[in-house]
């Protein structure tokens, strides 16, 4: 007769065994490692890069067991949310995506954690100084580069090749050609961008305004009256009366419309027009050949210096999982970026994922730019100037005008 075995023994032994099931699919088998337990959010405003990030987070899982959460937040009140989220602990993020430009408030709210510089070094297979610069504030890093936009000189090569002309390096170049150089029947405009938008604008004089310094964080460094700047900016005005293009109907999209038509010999764009000339050579839209050069000074004695915008990945100060945050910060921005133009038509700040292509000439229109300030209350620099642009354009005193903004700053 066989002994019957205690009810209670019996759920002891099944127990046990759910416990270690449970355990074991939990954790993906017997060889995962303690870190698959662990969940860390993402934010990020900037929905082009969800598939890009979805995939970055996947991989991440494989490689390590830490499951990443994407989170596509509204950008409207993204700081304040970051901190509102942060101090009830609840669904935080552990790190977010968002403008380098915004890193002295990040640091005073405690929502931004300094980087090791040996994550974010300057050499040529990695970043450019611009884009330590774009993370730096105050002589630490907080953030890891991501991905950047600027402008740059964007032009027919079609079209220069049959004129037999070489591609100029300044603006007055440019009128030598209009006056000298007879164009294809097909051009409307040898040179036109969107005046209204100072990221299109600003190269103008870009290189003779300081506005914090090299990184942007120095509020003593201010300078964007000065004999230079007002030179470039009255060469400007004078091209309204060369190539006539009126504020009230200047857009991007126009400029690059007309240049995808084949209108245009020179003009001023950013990263996505590469995308979409490739794209309209592939429908037949688009039959030239086109080239990208750095943006022109004024003349052979001044400089362009054009205007550049940095995304970087912040890792939050109140995260629990910092160590895990950081290590998909780095894969994010480093590991897997090979892919993010391709995923998401953002050109990575990592400069051997350009090399060989029209985007490394991008990159080093980019490692010559100017940042945008972060000093809080030189915020509203950018749009400060992009009307001071304006009103140049239209006829105003460039000295003055330059004047009553550089006081406006400093008051």
């Amino acid at each position: 007769m066989k002994k019957k075995v205690a009810p209670q023994i019996i759920f002891a032994i099944l127990a046990v065994a759910a416990v270690f099931v449970f355990g074991y699919y939990r954790h993906g088998g017997s060889g995962a490692s303690k870190n698959e337990t662990t969940t860390i959010n993402i934010w990020y405003t900037d929905e082009a890069l969800t598939d890009y990030i979805n995939s970055a987070a996947l991989s991440f899982y494989e490689n390590t067991g830490v499951r990443v959460v994407p989170v596509l937040h509204s950008g409207l009140e993204y700081t304040e949310d970051i901190c509102e989220a942060s101090e009830d602990g609840s669904d935080m993020p552990d790190l977010y995506i968002a403008g380098t430009e915004n890193i002295e408030s990040y640091v005073a709210l405690g929502i931004a954690e300094e980087v090791s510089r040996d994550d974010v070094s300057e050499n040529k297979a990695s970043y450019s100084k611009t884009a330590v610069n774009a993370v730096s504030y105050n002589d630490n890093i907080y953030g890891y580069p991501f991905y950047f936009e600027t402008a740059y000189l964007l032009y027919n090569k079609t079209y220069l090749d049959k004129m037999d002309q070489k591609v100029p390096s300044s603006i007055a170049d440019i009128l030598t050609m209009a006056e000298e150089c007879e164009l294809p029947e097909e051009v409307d405009n040898i040179f036109i961008w969107d005046v209204t938008d100072i990221f299109y604008n600003y190269f103008f004089a870009g290189a003779y305004m300081n506005v914090g310094g090299s990184c942007g964080d120095d509020e003593k460094k201010l300078d964007i009256c000065n004999d230079d700047a007002i030179a470039c900016l009255q060469v400007y005005q004078n091209l309204n009366q060369f190539f006539y293009i009126d504020t009230k109907s200047s857009s991007y999209s126009n400029v690059i419309n007309d240049f995808v038509e084949g209108k245009t010999l020179f003009t001023i764009a950013t990263s996505d027009a590469i995308a979409t000339l490739e794209h309209a050579k592939a429908e037949g839209k688009f039959d030239c050949e086109y080239g990208i050069a750095p943006l022109p000074g004024i003349d052979k004695d001044h400089v362009a210096g054009g205007l550049s915008t940095t995304s970087a990945v912040f890792v939050n100060g109140y995260s629990k999982h910092a160590d895990d945050a950081k290590a998909f910060a780095r894969y994010l921005t480093n590991d897997e970026a090979g892919s993010l133009y391709d995923r998401s038509g953002k050109v990575s700040c990592i400069r051997k994922f350009t090399d060989g292509t029209n985007l490394e000439k991008v990159q080093k229109a980019y490692e010559v730019s100017k940042p945008l300030p972060k000093i809080r209350r030189f915020s509203s620099y950018w749009i400060e100037l992009e009307n001071a642009y304006m009103l140049i354009w239209d006829g105003a005193d460039v000295e003055k005008t330059l004047k009553d903004l550089n006081d406006k700053l400093k008051n």
